[in-house]
């Protein structure tokens, strides 16, 4: 009884000292790399808006969202997914909020900008809580301006909300996993739900989710289950008022669908660590429309002065991708080895030094959701994989960037003390020129 005790004891310290902002540090909003993120943020998604591409979808969702205002309509579908089914009405819903101000459909590109600022935004507020402000300016800056995360924060389109919603998500996880407290999990249940109206790869968050559950069951209070089920027949009341109408013809499709012949192919993992490069047009994947802009004779990276800086994009999105790579494998790292209480051995051990470490428990959240790339390598045989399916993962790669420079600094203060200073400016450099190339 005495050793459990002292083991809780220690966790409990161990908790307290992973969560707490270090003394001296301003709070986020007296920091002035947040107001350097918030402008890069800014001029990068609203300058020329106008220019957003506006097709087919982009059209269909804002004459949707503008009708059922004009004529007093009340939308209970979207337009056709790819695969065939009508999608919920959600997004419709958001855009009848500038379609209320103004007919022009750029007002919808200017909401869904403004979306991705916040969640530029509350990027560096999450990660510099749960992993310091180091962390959070570097995945807070890069995602500000990677050019194939920019492309997919003006378009009027359902997948470019979830960077937004999924950010708000692992608030409500680390909320109930990392931070001990209560009341995260009906959040976390409606905000999945709402996703999947926008996107149904959103399906792939049910993962983090039921990890959560596993690490943070005790948060959890029974009456939230009734009341998130509840919500989420609030949620979809409209959709399945259609279906019940069309004898539940979209779900038997999507039933057909996914019991069709799979195939494993590498398209996800070679559309996956595009987000984090230069290039606007992945040179891997030439055999289908990827939604995004090529460029051509007339870019401004061949009839301007940009030229000569152009031939370093190469050598950058390389460093990019081994920067990803690297991220995900000192996440692992961190899961595994690091937090060990030297008193208790194997497994046993492990576990509940695990239990005991709220970084390990959100590290593993992180691992988890990205790790579901690897779930979508195989899928029925119909089905492309595009670039947007993807979005759900946003910001994840560049939250693993950000913890292994982050840790790459910690180490060089632990190993090096003399030479840190010189480590520290080094990787001030380092991201500075790649945030200047992007």
């Amino acid at each position: 009884m005495q050793h459990f005790s002292h083991w809780r004891l220690n966790a409990k310290l161990m908790k307290k000292r992973e969560t707490q902002t270090p003394r001296g540090e301003p709070v986020w909003w007296q920091s002035w790399e947040f107001y350097l993120i918030a402008l890069l943020a800014v001029g990068l998604r609203l300058y020329r808006i106008d220019t957003a591409q506006y097709m087919t979808d982009q059209n269909t969702f804002y004459q949707m969202a503008h009708d059922a205002l004009a004529h007093g309509l009340w939308p209970i579908s979207a337009n056709r997914a790819s695969t065939g089914p009508l999608i919920p009405p959600l997004f419709v819903y958001v855009m009848m909020i500038p379609s209320a101000i103004t007919s022009n459909p750029v007002a919808g590109n200017i909401l869904m900008a403004l979306c991705n600022i916040a969640a530029v935004l509350l990027t560096y507020i999450f990660v510099r809580r749960y992993y310091g402000r180091l962390a959070g300016a570097i995945s807070a800056l890069l995602y500000a301006t990677a050019v194939n995360v920019i492309i997919f924060s003006r378009d009027i389109w359902q997948p470019d909300l979830l960077p937004l919603f999924v950010i708000v998500l692992l608030f409500m996880l680390f909320r109930g996993v990392v931070d001990g407290k209560r009341y995260w999990f009906l959040p976390a249940i409606l905000l999945i739900g709402a996703m999947y109206q926008f996107h149904s790869t959103a399906i792939y968050l049910l993962a983090p989710l039921l990890v959560a559950v596993i690490l943070a069951y005790k948060m959890i209070r029974w009456r939230e289950l009734p009341l998130a089920a509840f919500g989420l027949l609030l949620l979809f009341a409209p959709y399945i008022y259609l279906e019940r109408h069309d004898q539940y013809t979209d779900i038997r499709q999507l039933l057909r669908l996914a019991g069709q012949p799979s195939l494993f192919n590498s398209d996800a993992l070679n559309f996956y660590h595009v987000f984090v490069q230069s290039f606007v047009l992945n040179p891997l994947h030439q055999r289908a429309d990827t939604h995004l802009i090529p460029s051509n004779e007339h870019s401004i990276l061949l009839t301007t002065p940009l030229r000569f800086i152009a031939q370093f994009t190469l050598p950058e999105s390389w460093l990019m991708d081994v920067l990803l790579v690297g991220g995900i494998a000192t996440v692992i790292a961190l899961i595994l080895w690091s937090g060990r209480f030297r008193e208790q051995g194997g497994v046993p051990g492990w576990w509940k030094a695990l239990l005991a470490s709220p970084q390990r428990k959100g590290l593993i959240l992180l691992l988890v959701w990205q790790g579901m790339i690897l779930v979508m390598l195989r899928h029925p045989a119909s089905v492309f994989i595009y670039i947007h399916y993807l979005t759900y993962l946003l910001p994840g790669p560049f939250i693993l960037i950000g913890v292994l420079l982050a840790t790459v600094m910690k180490l060089a203060q632990w190993r090096w003390p003399s030479r840190e200073r010189l480590v520290r400016y080094g990787l001030y450099v380092g991201v500075g020129l790649i945030v200047g190339l992007q």
